[in-house]
């Protein structure tokens, strides 16, 4: 039997080394469709972050956000007062930023904190008289769509800065390294802030 299976090798003289690449690609491809690569591509994507000399961070743009480590810098509890937010504006506007993106849900005003709203608004409209921008930055609930900042806050820029798209989070260190960047048309928070801060 071996020896009928060795004598039809022979005749085919066929050599298993030219189909080593197309054997290799199969595989290759196989793996592809079966396991997502986003770990990988994140991976690549930090170390090109890490050690591209030609980006460089800067403190010109400044993205807020409030979290449980807040509570003690800011000595309040979340949802903060507009007091809160005022005395935290004073300290940000202390460090010269061009640009400042809030992505904060800000409070409904209430009328205790009229006051502190409008020292904050304020603040808020110096900074723009000299030159600076501010963006609020605004998010999609399934329930009630998209949350606008207050009303007498939407005269300053608001933009969609929806992060957690396409599960593009890294889980090690939840780094977010996709974002949308326009959204029916409108330029997303991202977006917008790139623009202001080339003009």
């Amino acid at each position: 039997m071996l020896s009928k299976i060795s004598a039809i090798i022979k005749k085919i003289n066929v050599d298993l080394s030219d189909y080593y690449p197309s054997l290799f690609t199969l595989v290759f491809v196989t793996i592809l469709f079966q396991y997502p690569l986003s770990s990988f591509e994140s991976i690549l994507y930090d170390l090109r972050i890490r050690w591209d000399f030609g980006a460089k961070p800067t403190p010109e743009i400044v993205i807020v956000t409030l979290d449980e480590e807040s509570d003690d810098y800011l000595g309040d509890v979340y949802p903060y007062t507009y007091a809160t937010h005022s005395r935290f504006l004073t300290k940000l506007l202390q460090s010269g930023p061009r640009i400042i993106n809030y992505f904060v849900q800000m409070p409904e005003i209430k009328v205790a904190e009229e006051a502190h709203f409008a020292e904050f608004k304020q603040s808020l409209k110096g900074f723009i008289n000299k030159g600076g921008r501010v963006n609020f930055a605004t998010e999609v609930s399934d329930v009630a769509g998209e949350e606008l900042p207050p009303l007498p806050l939407r005269t300053f820029n608001y933009s969609l800065a929806q992060l957690n798209v396409d599960n593009n989070i890294f889980s090690k260190d939840d780094v977010v390294r996709r974002a949308i960047l326009n959204v029916s048309g409108e330029d997303s928070l991202h977006f917008l802030a790139a623009n202001q801060f080339r003009e």
